[in-house]
This record gives structure tokens, sequence and C-alpha cells, in this order.
């Protein structure tokens, strides 16, 4: 996978992997999903119901299984990564600047190789970014807005992502945030140069790809393909410590800080009875290092839905 994509889209005990898909695209409508989803339950504390999210969708957002909906009215608070206000408007403007930025007097042509500004040139020149701008950007900024736009020409785009939409709906419930925008573009900032300019290099090497890694990850998503998550997410790049580096900051690190908040939910007695609905990155979510795993080797009840608790309801009967 591109990991340009991580940045933008940024299971095993007690959670089995599921190796087939929830459904086929045939059997979807275009707006229609039918995504992984998982229910943490504690003995002391709050319910959680864990939604595999990307952060793009199309204009009218995503439709949803009768499970989900009914698992999102039941809940009495919202939780999602970043707060939605939060990452749209003047706020983000701001703090793209700060982060996204080179120092006055630096150019990204100079903290590169030849060989990546020369590529970078070159798709530059098929994109509505100008040299200009982007001379004066940090590489994950660049490399960010080149998967971004590809994603509009897809007619898709954060407006309809999934969490903005269940914050859209939220009504009288609380909303609550795992993450600040600034400190997920402070990790972003914090990247060495060196692996900055690989995943700038990578998505301009695999430029042409883009559309269609974007279309293959969000098609995968909607049928609820586990393992083909996995691979989109995490393979293709063998053991290049440049990759581990990048998924130890922004993937594996943020899992198990988000997991110590959400533990905390399911040991706070004061919320015992109630639901939490939780909407959370789809990378954060599978495979052995992912979120209902690092809950589930704590000993929490975590407990996979498929296809017929999704269409009728969770296996527990909630």
């Amino acid at each position: 996978m591109l990991l340009s994509l991580a940045l933008l889209l940024t299971g095993t005990l007690g959670c089995a992997t599921r190796g087939g898909a929830l459904a086929t695209l045939g059997e979807l409508r275009a707006d229609e999903t039918m995504p992984l989803f998982w229910r943490v339950g504690s003995e002391r504390g709050a319910t959680l119901y864990v939604l595999s999210s990307v952060h793009i969708g199309p204009p009218g957002g995503w439709a949803y299984p009768p499970a989900i909906e009914r698992a999102f009215e039941r809940s009495s608070a919202l939780w999602v990564e970043a707060e939605p206000e939060e990452i749209s408007g003047e706020h983000m403007q701001l703090l793209v600047a700060r982060y996204g930025m080179l120092p006055l007097g630096m150019r990204l042509r100079d903290r590169v190789s030849p060989e990546t500004w020369h590529l970078l040139q070159r798709e530059l020149a098929r994109s509505t970014l100008p040299v200009e701008a982007a001379d004066r950007m940090q590489p994950w900024l660049v490399s960010n807005l080149l998967v971004a736009e590809a994603t509009r020409r897809l007619g898709l785009s954060p407006r309809g992502g999934v969490d903005i939409g269940f914050a859209e709906r939220a009504g009288k419930r609380s909303v609550m945030a795992l993450e600040s925008a600034e400190y997920q573009l402070s990790l972003l900032a914090s990247l060495p140069e060196d692996l900055q300019e690989f995943t700038l290099r990578d998505a301009l090497v695999r430029y042409d790809e883009i559309e269609l890694y974007v279309s293959q990850l969000v098609d995968t998503w909607r049928v609820g393909d586990e393992a083909g998550l996995d691979a989109l997410f995490f393979g293709g790049y063998g053991d290049e410590p440049d990759v581990e580096a990048f998924y130890e900051v922004f993937i594996y690190r943020r899992n198990r800080e988000m997991a110590e908040q959400l533990g905390v939910l399911l040991e706070a007695e004061q919320h015992r009875g109630e639901a939490v609905f939780v909407v959370v990155g789809t990378g954060h979510l599978i495979g052995p290092r992912g979120i209902p795993a690092l809950l589930a080797d704590r000993g929490y009840e975590v407990s996979q839905s498929d296809r017929h608790d999704l269409l009728h309801g969770m296996q527990d009967g909630d």
C-alpha cells in the first residue's frame, strides 16, 4: 500500500481475523457498506461498539447495515479519532502552516535528493499543486496532498467520511476525540527527513496507481474483507526498515495510546450499562497489533460481527 495513503486514511486472541469478505460489491449499492465492526464488553464499565472507518466518502456519506445503526442509536456518546470541527476550516489551515511548511528561506528541492525532486516536478505538472507551493512544504504534506487530489478525482472527500458522518448525526450525544488534529500533524512533522522523503518518493513512483489504491482500499473496506485490508495496509514492503519505522510512529504507537484511553471507558464504573460508539480508522483496528487485539489481550470480551450479525443483530442480542 502507498504509505502516503496511510497518512490520509491513516486480529487474534479473542477476536478472530476473518479471511473472507462479509459481502461482495455486487450485493451493495454505490453508497452501501458492510464494514468491520466489533463489540467490546466489560463487567465494570461501558460497552464499546467499534466501527472501522475510512476518512473519505461520497457527497452524501455512507449507508450502514442495521446492526451498526442500532448500536449507534443506543449509544450515549460518540468517540472519534479527531474532533471533526477541529479538522476543518481555519484552525486546520493554521496547523498545516505550523507543521507542514518549511521554515522561511528553506526549500523542498534542497531537502530531498535530486532524483526525488525530478520525480516531483514531473508529477506536479499533472496535478493542480503548483511547484512553487510544493517547494515550501514538508515532504509529508506534499505526498498527502497528491493522494487527496486523487481521492477528489474519484468523487470522494473527507466531508463524506465515516467519522464526520456520524458526528453530524450525534444529536445530544457527547462527541469526544481520542486524539487532537495537532497531535496527528505533529507526529507527521516529527518523522525523520529521510523517512518523509521515502514516503514522498513512494507516492511519486506509484503516482499512476494512486487512484487504483484508493478505490481498492475503499471497496475492500466496504465489503469487510479483513485479510484484503491487512494486505493493502501492511503488505508489499517486506522487511523495509523505513516502513517499519513509519508504522511504529504513525500506526502502532497510536494504537497503544488509543487502546489505553478506551480501556479507561471499559473500567469506568460510572458508565456501567452505557454504550459508547467508537469510530476509528481501519488501519488501527486490524491485525495482531490492532486495537481490538490489544483490548482482547487485556482480557476484555471482544467479539467481531459476521454478516448475519450486521444484517440481523449482534451475536449477544444487543
